[in-house]
């Protein structure tokens, strides 16, 4: 299994959820087998989201994924987000 984690900043945690819960098909669809959202207790603009793969081909395909892209900006993010990949070992 691989988990990517993704943090980023949101403008507005109740919109970018609408869009994220939207979209939620489609992330099955690119391979997505479980997915997590963690808010900063402390910052609620600060979210933290992990995706589970069962390959790391899928999870790299994920990141680069257009349909991300073109969501990013509808989804009220802030900046880039900050992510890695890791595997269970």
């Amino acid at each position: 299994m691989v988990r990517i984690f993704l943090r980023h900043i949101v403008v507005d945690y109740a919109v970018w959820r609408k869009h994220y819960d939207a979209f939620d098909l489609e992330r099955r669809d690119m391979g997505v087998i479980a997915d997590t959202v963690f808010q900063n207790s402390d910052d609620d603009h600060e979210i933290t989201v992990t995706y589970d793969f069962d390959t790391l081909a899928a999870a790299q395909a994920f990141v680069g994924a257009r349909e991300l892209k073109q969501i990013k900006s509808a989804d009220g993010i802030e900046r880039d987000p900050t992510f890695w990949m890791a595997e269970s070992a």
